[in-house]
């Protein structure tokens, strides 16, 4: 399958407080063209057995390809891309916590910049992403909640913000209300709260918890 994304130029001024115009934000995608391939093998002695492949292949062409930098071709790249599989009539094999009779195969399964984890319980959705994930996530209770798009590392927003300038939080509250609303909650979270989302440990022996209740 091909799948072309069309060049996109968006602008719009940014205000001061007097609505005095103070600059511009460009936002810019250039023309991306890529395939996704996807191939199913069977396993060689198992019945009704798969092996999975997916290849995402960026085919834009570039100009001076010899002497391009990395950060000149960042508008044209696939970043952040996740795969999502389903299956309707079967489930797919963890990656990470096969059955023994699973682990040869899965051994050979080969992985570049894109690991899988099973989402559901009934194993029939695989979720391929750029960061190593645990198989079932879930949010962490300590989570407080939507502070951006549900998707965020709430520790880390919240370091990455904390060490902006004030003009800097300016600059962005100015250029998006959804960024503006991102800073506002950010801003209300306590030490404490953002200490919580550190981690911690948990002792479940029972013979410990018999002793402290003791």
């Amino acid at each position: 399958m091909s799948i072309k994304f069309s060049e996109v130029n968006d602008s719009k001024n940014i205000n001061g407080e007097t609505d005095k115009i103070i600059g511009k934000q460009i936002d810019r995608i250039e023309e991306i063209e890529g395939n996704v391939i996807v191939e199913a093998c069977e396993l060689e002695g198992v019945q009704n057995a798969f092996r999975i492949r997916v290849r995402i292949m960026n085919t834009t062409p570039i100009e001076s390809a010899v002497t391009v930098t990395r950060d000149d071709v960042l508008s044209q790249s696939f970043l952040s891309t996740h795969i999502i599989l389903s299956a309707e009539n079967g489930e797919f094999i963890s990656d990470q916590d096969p059955a023994d009779s699973w682990k040869p195969f899965v051994r050979d399964c080969k992985k570049t910049n894109s690991w899988p984890i099973l989402i559901d319980k009934n194993n029939t959705t695989v979720l391929s992403s750029p960061i190593i994930l645990n198989d079932y996530p879930q949010i962490n209770t300590q989570s407080m909640g939507n502070l951006f798009d549900s998707t965020e590392i709430e520790e880390a927003l919240l370091l990455h913000v904390n060490v902006l300038s004030e003009d800097e939080k300016e600059r962005i509250a100015n250029s998006d209300e959804k960024l503006r609303a991102m800073l506002n909650k950010v801003s209300k979270v306590t030490p404490q709260e953002a200490i919580n989302l550190h981690g911690g440990f948990k002792d479940h022996n029972p013979q410990n918890f018999k002793k402290e209740k003791g």
